[in-house]
């Protein structure tokens, strides 16, 4: 971990391989020899798991199976026990965040504007609903990133706190350096304007213990219907599927950098939208139907 992965890691990631070791790994076979670990013994780890989302069984499988990669390289076990074919996640459990209905969003950006009279608190909230940033990419935002004119922003970094302190790094993701639009409604809420520094803190980013202080005030103020930033982006990515633009564009926006991840908000936006033709179809027919039974009942009334 220290030699190979502490350099190259995102401090978010690396935080998660060290919380899966700990509380995954290391109980399960951190006291069993190496070459005594068989494919049998990782089944019933995957086994045992079966009430966690898939996606978390999987993390922690992947990152397992590169630490026996590491041994089989350095010639301690004979192969790699998770190299199995045989070997299956048995948790189909997925970890969904629906989006917010426009009634929630419009009752939030109305709240935004009268209830959030703190400048920090009020662009917070405002970048999270109007941009589909990531809640670091929102901390990392500057006003040099910002074109007023072109109405264009630029995300470049993006904020993680491994201690209390505030660290900047690139983007996640390398697709994460893009280019947004920026929303006349935003560009509202972001008033007054500044000039330099970070938007959301002013000289630095803010500290870990003053940026959940910013969220618990926020809280108080604005009924978010249990929404997370990951939710608010979530809502705008999906919002901007039902407006019409393509899965391409989308992704660029979301800073995707699997095109997969973007086509299942689509996928998942779309059954509603498929839902609601479908009841306006049904209302049609009705409508029809009942129209031709009036027409029919009227024409066969003796003059």
């Amino acid at each position: 971990m220290k030699t190979y992965k502490e350099a190259i890691l995102k401090p978010t990631t690396l935080k998660g391989y060290k919380s899966n070791l700990k509380t995954h790994l290391y109980p399960t076979f951190g006291k069993k020899p190496l070459n005594e670990i068989t494919t049998d013994d990782v089944q019933k780890f995957l086994n045992e798991r079966e009430s966690l989302a898939k996606n978390t069984v999987h993390t922690m499988f992947v990152l397992f199976s590169e630490i026996m990669d590491s041994a089989f390289e350095d010639r301690l076990i004979p192969a790699n026990p998770a190299k199995s074919k045989r070997l299956t996640i048995v948790s189909t459990k997925q970890t969904t965040r629906d989006a917010l209905s426009p009634v929630q969003l419009q009752q939030i950006i109305s709240d935004i504007s009268d209830k959030l009279t703190d400048d920090t608190q009020r662009r917070m909230m405002a970048l999270m609903l109007f941009t589909g940033m990531r809640r670091g990419e929102v901390l990392g935002l500057k006003w040099e990133d910002i074109n007023f004119d072109s109405k264009l922003i630029r995300v470049r970094r993006a904020v993680s706190y491994p201690t209390n302190q505030p660290l900047v790094s690139t983007p996640k993701t390398r697709s994460g350096n893009r280019v947004i639009p920026l929303d006349d409604h935003l560009t509202t809420l972001l008033e007054p304007r500044g000039t330099t520094g970070y938007i959301i803190g002013g000289e630095k980013p803010l500290t870990q213990m003053v940026l959940r202080r910013v969220l618990r005030n926020i809280n108080k103020k604005v009924d978010m219907f249990g929404a997370t930033p990951h939710v608010f982006r979530h809502s705008y990515l999906s919002a901007m599927v039902e407006a019409g633009v393509d899965p391409k564009t989308i992704q660029q926006i979301g800073g995707h950098s699997n095109i997969t991840t973007t086509l299942n908000i689509y996928a998942h936006t779309r059954v509603g939208l498929v839902r609601e033709a479908g009841e306006k179809v049904g209302r049609l027919l009705t409508n029809n139907q009942h129209n031709s039974v009036h027409e029919a009942k009227t024409q066969s009334v003796p003059l």
